[in-house]
């Protein structure tokens, strides 16, 4: 399963190609080509296609999910918590499985982690309080828009319905201004539509596909 990822970067530099993620010169695109974009960025730095290449971006997604979850709780509970949390996340067996594979998983955990935990520093109180700077917002629908390259349309649908199912059983629906930002909405969808204009140019057959899956 992982050369459904690693065979794309590959051609992606073999070819000069960023926009379409290929096996063989057929397009592949069930998922979009964040995860593709990374592991070719890998080889580049390191001018190598070995597996432990190829397997980085996902031990970098693992660690930095961790290092997420263990600041989230300290901010919470302690530092201690915070450490004890991140190294149960960070020692998890799907973690531990994932995090050695050149697939989209910890990539997906990743950028999942980092979105929802914006949207948790901007409305549920801590003792520190929430973040107010509206900036928050943008970073929200940047990381958002990461989601969606990582995994494509369901990515962001779970997490946006997860936010709006929070903001619903706590009764606060001013929660919902912090979906309704502008500039954040522009930040996720400039590029995804950037980029999709671009990849059906190629291939029409993409939005189908995309819809499918």
């Amino acid at each position: 399963h992982e050369v459904v990822f690693a065979g794309p970067a590959k051609e992606m530099i073999a070819t000069g190609n960023w926009i379409l993620p290929k096996i063989g010169g057929v397009p592949f695109t069930d998922k979009p080509p964040a995860t593709a974009w990374s592991i070719a960025a890998s080889m580049l730095l390191f001018g190598s296609q070995s597996e432990w290449v190829v397997r980085l971006p996902s031990v970098v997604a693992a660690i930095a999910a961790a290092l997420i979850v263990g600041a989230m709780a300290a901010r919470w509970f302690g530092r201690t918590v915070g450490f004890v949390a991140g190294m149960i996340q960070l020692t998890c067996l799907y973690v531990l499985t994932q995090a050695r594979l050149s697939e989209a998983d910890m990539l997906l955990t990743a950028a999942t982690t980092a979105t929802m935990s914006i949207w948790a520093l901007a409305h549920v109180e801590s003792p520190r309080g929430r973040v107010t700077d509206r900036r928050l917002a943008w970073l929200f629908y940047a990381a958002l828009a990461g989601v969606f390259f990582i995994k494509g349309l369901v990515g962001p649908v779970m997490i946006v319905a997860g936010c709006v199912s929070f903001a619903f059983l706590q009764r606060d629906f001013a929660q919902l201004r912090f979906l309704l930002n502008p500039v954040g909405i522009a930040f996720f969808i400039t590029p995804i539509i950037a980029w999709f204009t671009a990849a059906y140019q190629q291939f029409p057959g993409i939005l189908d596909n995309m819809v499918r899956h």
